[in-house]
């Protein structure tokens, strides 16, 4: 039998998302500055790593290394009022980095308590309601 061209094929993929994984210095330091953040609970760990369950998971695993130059990826958060969450996670160690406003949406790059960059985001449709 021949294949008549074009011939079809369907990829099947067996990748899904697992976790999200933070190298850190001190571990349960960052799990913990993450905990109250997200108002959870760590569900697992010892002296080199640590869990936050929920969506998305959270893991956070020693590492020999300190952090040095700036993340290739980081996580951006949803706040409704964004200067208000911005304050509160200052609060519990977070630093603020820069403000940025375009046509849709306003953020705040922040820096965990390792330095780890991530986002406060908040879009026009916040704003306005």
């Amino acid at each position: 039998m021949t294949a008549t061209w074009p011939v079809t094929t369907v990829a099947v993929v067996s990748l899904s998302f697992f976790t999200v994984v933070f190298d850190a210095d001190d571990p349960q330091r960052v799990a913990q500055f993450w905990a109250e953040a997200l108002d959870r609970e760590i569900t697992e760990s010892g002296p080199e790593w640590a869990v936050l369950s929920g969506e998305p998971r959270l893991d956070f695993m020693k590492v020999p290394e300190g952090k040095t130059v700036k993340n290739r990826m980081h996580l951006d958060w949803h706040a409704p009022s964004r200067e208000d969450e911005v304050k509160r996670l200052i609060g519990l160690g977070a630093i603020r980095l820069w403000d940025v406003k375009n046509e849709d949406f306003e953020w705040t790059t922040m820096a965990d308590v390792e330095g780890n960059e991530f986002c406060v985001v908040q879009s026009d449709a916040d704003v306005s309601e």
